[in-house]
């Protein structure tokens, strides 16, 4: 609802040269940013098949999605991030253009909230 003045966020990702990009566009702002790897290990993300990579980008999305971090934060994008993985990231076309409505992940987040709370 970006015209009540809420914010409201879009993430997209692409392959370009080889290398995956997520850009986040938020409502109340100019432009993109880029959204980053949060783990050293898996120092890129990937979508449309289960893994490393795709779970990494579960992981900066639900962070994204979230806000601040914290105990409970952290606790719930921990207990979250898989079954997203599962059902949202893993279910885009591999290598190809994806877009992500916040909105989407909300409804996402309320349909499957119950499992950060177990």
């Amino acid at each position: 609802m970006a015209g009540s003045g809420r914010r409201l966020k879009k993430y997209t990702g692409k392959v370009r040269n080889g290398k995956a990009e997520v850009r986040v566009k938020d409502s109340t702002a100019a432009g993109t940013s880029s959204l980053r790897c949060l783990d050293f290990a898996t120092p890129t993300f990937g979508w449309g098949f289960h893994g490393s990579a795709s779970e990494e980008l579960a992981i900066a999305i639900l962070h994204d999605h979230f806000g601040s971090p914290g105990t409970s934060f952290t606790g719930r994008v921990l207990k979250l991030y898989r079954s997203f993985t599962a059902d949202v990231i893993a279910q885009f076309e591999n290598g190809e253009p994806f877009s992500l409505s916040e909105h989407a992940i909300a409804r996402w987040v309320g349909a499957n909230g119950r499992l950060a709370a177990i």
